[in-house]
Parts: structure tokens; C-alpha cells; sequence
């Protein structure tokens, strides 16, 4: 999570930069953005699976399970929606 934080300002700029530099309409995504977009879905996926394989197997509660999946819901909000696929 700190690396996160501290990797942040770096990704703002270059967003900016990319902002600056747009012609389109759109907001201009860049192919490493979306590579990480997808990978962090991907992984929230993987997370909201686990939860549910250690529910099944009783190593976590009902109410454990639905505090979790309440976090996932809450960090995948965070993500920028989908593109419309073309």
C-alpha cells in the first residue's frame, strides 16, 4: 500500500502530461494504464474467489466474508469505469 502512495505523484504527472498532449474528445489512455487497470480487476476477482473458497471450506465466518467483499466493493469503486469495447 506504500509504494502505492509513493508512486502516485509520478503517475499524476504522466496522466497530466497525457492530458495536455490530447487532441480527441476522450480522455487518452495509454496501453500500460490499461495493462494495470486490467490486472488490478483481475486481481480483486481473484481476491473476491479466495474469500468465498475459505468461506466453503469454514476457515471464514458469513460476517467475515461480507466485511471483505464490502472492502473489494469499495477499492473496485475506485477503479474508473470500463471503456465501451469498439
Amino acid at each position: 500500500m506504500i509504494e502505492q502512495l509513493r508512486a502516485r505523484p509520478s503517475r499524476y504527472r504522466d496522466r497530466l502530461s497525457l492530458l495536455r498532449d490530447n487532441d480527441s474528445a476522450g480522455p487518452p489512455i495509454s496501453p500500460q494504464y490499461e495493462a494495470a487497470l486490467h490486472v488490478r480487476r483481475v486481481a480483486i476477482d481473484a481476491q473476491r474467489e479466495e474469500c468465498l473458497r475459505r468461506r466453503d471450506a469454514g476457515r471464514l465466518s458469513d460476517e467475515g466474508l461480507r466485511v471483505l467483499e464490502r472492502e473489494l466493493d469499495l477499492e473496485e469503486r475506485l477503479l474508473p469505469d470500463r471503456p465501451a469495447r469498439r
